[in-house]
């Protein structure tokens, strides 16, 4: 019959998580936390007319919050190159309507120019009870959808729309607002025809003249844009302030262990205590005085 000798092992492990698999998708974040830069994809904004920076910031968050004030206010960013998102995107923001407009809309974020049929997403009709999503393909815009949401004003709210090529979601304030559904194509965000702007449908540069009745009053604050459709759970996660502007690096699992085994194992002040033989398995050594490293 095999005899089994019980022996005492310590273990020690280590596991350290970083980041996010969300971060890994984010490719543009605007802050405005006393300037324009995109702290992620290097797409830094130009701002036009006298946009300015507010103190006022959803409750928790630091710096500074981007104001205008619905005459030709905007920041754009001039897309260049093989730059080019479609298909599948989420676009998030903070938003505090400064005004009811009846008879327009308050756009947060919008690709309608050079080119007019691209993506926008805004507050729009009497008193902005809904919150209107244009998915364009270039050539026209396959899906105007409008869900009915009152965001009323001087109040901050998240917002969020996730999109795919047959489908988006609407999150406000983390909660799932509307799901849509469509024949499939492939949505612009933004190519070299769709610039970006934020505050307006379109990032046409015209210093002076008549608003175009859809520019955006009152304050904006931390967009982000990702490369992926993102689920409400991981668009509730945006809700929470963080400790850090910067976004964190993507998700990487560390995984450090060791196991000592010996007759009597113990963990001593300093060092690891119990009768010879004692040995390391894994990420550590025991020397001859059971000093573990």
């Amino acid at each position: 019959m095999n005899r089994c000798r019980c022996r005492n092992l310590a273990i020690l492990a280590t596991i350290m998580i970083c980041g996010s698999t969300t971060d890994a998708a984010l490719i543009s974040r605007w802050t405005f936390d006393g300037n324009t830069n995109d702290a992620v994809g290097g797409r830094n904004g130009t701002l036009l007319g006298d946009a300015q920076y507010s103190a006022n910031v959803p409750a928790g968050f630091g710096g500074s919050s981007l104001a205008l004030d619905g005459t030709l206010d905007k920041m754009i960013v001039d897309v260049t190159g093989a730059d080019q998102i479609g298909g599948v995107f989420t676009v998030a923001a903070w938003v505090n309507l400064a005004e009811s407009r009846p008879d327009g809309t308050l756009t947060y974020f919008g690709t309608r120019f050079p080119d007019g049929n691209g993506f926008d997403f805004k507050s729009r009709l009497a008193g902005n009870s809904a919150i209107r999503v244009d998915l364009g393909d270039g050539s026209s815009f396959p899906v105007i959808s409008d869900t009915s949401v009152s965001l009323g004003t001087n109040a901050w709210h998240h917002v969020a729309v996730s999109v795919q090529p047959n489908q988006y979601d609407l999150f406000v304030d983390g909660v799932l607002a509307n799901h849509v559904t469509f024949a499939a194509f492939s949505p612009i965000l933004w190519d070299a025809n769709h610039d970006i702007a934020i505050g307006a449908v379109g990032a046409d540069a015209v210093p002076n003249g008549p608003p175009t009745g859809e520019d955006f009053n009152g304050l904006i604050d931390d967009v982000r844009v990702y490369s992926t459709a993102l689920s409400q759970q991981e668009v509730q996660q945006l809700l929470v302030p963080e400790q850090s502007t910067v976004p964190e690096p993507a998700t990487v699992l560390f995984w450090s262990f060791c196991v000592v085994v010996g007759v009597g194992v113990g963990v001593g002040r300093k060092k690891l205590v119990g009768r010879a033989p004692i040995r390391g398995i894994g990420d550590c050594n025991v020397s001859s005085k059971g000093e573990l490293s």
